[in-house]
């Protein structure tokens, strides 16, 4: 299992163990049980979730493998290439 697939992971377990509480006179409070536990902020989370991303793409570019990426202009998905190349998605 890559680093990137274990992070996914980790986040479906962050997204399915955040909870409310009632904390007085009908406030709802959510939290992270994760979170509370680890003491991980969502910022720190989500910096460490970008730098897995941004490694495995560096670890795929070495082994020659494609990444996948989407195009804002275009609107569309693509496969990147090492060499640069890009295919994208039929519509």
């Amino acid at each position: 299992m890559t680093k990137f697939v274990g992070v996914l992971l980790n986040i479906k377990n962050i997204v399915y163990n955040y909870k409310k509480r009632v904390i007085g006179d009908g406030i709802m409070e959510e939290w992270n049980e994760l979170d509370s536990m680890c003491g991980i902020t969502d910022d720190e989370l989500t910096e460490r979730f970008k730098e897995a991303v941004r490694i495995e793409n560096e670890v795929k570019k070495i082994k020659g493998v494609p990444i996948a990426g989407y195009d804002e202009e275009k609107k569309t998905a693509y496969l990147e290439y090492p060499d640069g190349r890009r295919k994208y998605a039929a519509k």
